[in-house]
């Protein structure tokens, strides 16, 4: 199977050591800048381009991994062999973004990955991956390259899609803008943020090791309703008025939602 890869952000690198490692063959890298374009494909040892005139011919599954406004424009200057798989790698855009240049794509579809892709990312994080497929055949396609590729893989529709990347949002840019702010705070007051990476890990270890509902693992001055030391709290915050206001915020919001009212019960 030749696979070519279109994009040398985070994704397409990510994708394309992954399929490496395998045992996939990537033909080639169509990039947009030189360097980053070059760069991936000598890590990848495959050939590149960042001419979509030279784009190879003789893919047998073309892998879109760019921005998502970019993907129609992309779609739009697009040719590929007639029999050849595309799929594009966005969690929030339809399987239809390719409906109107079906005279171009017979095989199309989706293939997601649920993750936070980096191009530093030294080792390859656990990855599920979501699929989709216009038709039988195109189906059949994914499934066997899936299965070649070993993916931890599940099929779903752009509803589920969308559902997901939204509780992704909330599972990990959300928390992550919260860790900045902790930082942050660290930094004005001279203190070590890394001594609280064991707290940060500790949530998330647990939900993975016990399955439990992180409903249940809920903890802090908010679901215990300790005004006394909430007050204590915002009055060290009172300089910092975006912290302040996220926490004032989060805790009203905690003490006020039914999830916990619930799983106390």
């Amino acid at each position: 199977m030749q696979i070519i890869i279109i994009g040398s952000g985070g994704v397409a690198a990510n994708l394309g050591r992954l399929f490496q490692d395998n045992g996939l063959t990537i033909t080639q890298i169509l990039g947009r800048t030189e360097s980053s374009t070059k760069k991936l494909a000598e890590l990848l040892n495959c050939a590149y381009t960042i001419d979509i005139a030279n784009l190879r011919m003789d893919g047998s599954l073309y892998i879109i991994a760019i921005q998502d406004r970019e993907i129609p424009v992309l779609l739009s200057q697009l040719v590929i062999p007639g029999d050849a798989m595309i799929v594009h790698t966005a969690g929030g855009v339809s399987i239809d973004v390719f409906k109107p240049f079906r005279r171009q794509f017979s095989q199309y579809g989706v293939l997601y990955p649920l993750q936070s892709l980096r191009k530093e990312t030294v080792s390859i994080p656990e990855i599920p991956f979501y699929l989709d497929a216009n038709d039988a055949r195109s189906k059949a396609f994914l499934e066997k390259f899936a299965e070649q590729a070993r993916l931890n893989y599940r099929w779903a529709d752009d509803k589920m899609r969308m559902q997901l990347h939204v509780a992704a949002v909330f599972c990990s840019n959300y928390p992550n803008y919260l860790y900045t702010l902790a930082e942050n705070f660290c930094k004005k007051e001279g203190l070590d943020f890394s001594s609280l990476l064991p707290v940060i890990t500790e949530t998330t270890n647990r939900m993975s090791r016990e399955k439990i509902s992180p409903a249940l693992l809920q903890t802090g001055p908010a679901i215990r309703n300790d005004l006394s030391t909430i007050d204590k709290h915002l009055n060290i915050l009172y300089n910092d008025t975006e912290a302040r206001e996220v926490y004032q915020f989060l805790t009203e919001k905690i003490m006020e939602s039914s999830v916990f009212q619930n799983k106390s019960e």
